[in-house]
């Protein structure tokens, strides 16, 4: 039973070496186009056309830069 015993710690101690693996992280950055700042649209206006008008570009800026982050999102 000893030597069963020596045997076998022998034979852990040849795991004690180098690992046999490596880890590596691997930075990943999103397209630079997706990184870009949206533009916000300045109001100019002095009608209610021209408020109904700058809502509609804030959506639209607010749509664009949600899609940017869905984009992001997937990479």
């Amino acid at each position: 039973m000893k030597n069963f015993l020596g045997i076998v710690l022998m034979g852990l101690t040849a795991c004690a070496g180098k690992p046999v693996y490596e880890t590596r992280l691997a930075e990943r950055r999103p397209p630079a186009v997706l990184l870009e700042p949206s533009e916000q649209p300045v109001f100019t206006g002095k009608t209610n056309a021209d408020l109904a008008e700058y809502v509609l570009r804030l959506e639209q800026a607010l749509q664009e830069c949600n899609a940017k982050l869905v984009c992001i999102g997937q990479e």
